[in-house]
C-alpha cells in the first residue's frame, strides 16, 4: 500500500529543505516507491524522493481558520504559492480593511515620516524628537 497520494503535502525530512505538493510517483529497481514533489515555494520546481525522505504535513484544510485584512491575502498567496489559492480562499477568512479614524491618524504619521524622510538623504529621526514622540504616542509607547 502507497504511504501517500498525489495531492498531499509533504516535506523532506533531512538534510535541505523541500515541501510541496506530489504530483507525481516513480518506481525503479533502487526505489520501489518514490515521489514527485513540487515545491510550494518555486512553483513549477520538482523533485523525486524515496517515500523514506518524506513526512506527511498538515494540509491547509487540517489547520485553523485565520482571519486576516484582504491586504494580506497576496501576502499569504505569495508565500504559499499559487497552487494553494483555494486552500487559502476556502480557510481564510478576509475581513475587509477598516478606514476608522484611528487608521487615519496612522496613515497621517506614516506618511508624515515618508515625507520627512524624502527631504534629501542626510536626514535622520532622533530621539525624542517631535516625529518620534508622535510614533511613540501612536503605539502608546512611553519614551
Amino acid at each position: 500500500m502507497k504511504k501517500f497520494v498525489v495531492g498531499q503535502r509533504v516535506r523532506k525530512t533531512k538534510g535541505s529543505e523541500w515541501q510541496g505538493i506530489i504530483v507525481g510517483e516513480y518506481s525503479t529497481t533502487l526505489t520501489p516507491e518514490g515521489y514527485a514533489v513540487e515545491s510550494e515555494a518555486h512553483l513549477g520546481s520538482v523533485q523525486i524522493y524515496p517515500v523514506g525522505a518524506l513526512e506527511l504535513v498538515p494540509s491547509l484544510r487540517d489547520e485553523p481558520v485565520a482571519w486576516v485584512s484582504s491586504v494580506d491575502r497576496d501576502r499569504i498567496i505569495t508565500h504559499l504559492g499559487r497552487r494553494t489559492i483555494n486552500e487559502v480562499d476556502q480557510n481564510v477568512k478576509f475581513l475587509p480593511l477598516v478606514h476608522s479614524s484611528e487608521h487615519e491618524k496612522l496613515l497621517t504619521l506614516v506618511r508624515e515620516c515618508a515625507d520627512y524622510l524624502n527631504t534629501n538623504e542626510h536626514t535622520a529621526i532622533q530621539h525624542g524628537s517631535v516625529l518620534h514622540r508622535s510614533l511613540e504616542a501612536a503605539l502608546g509607547d512611553p519614551l
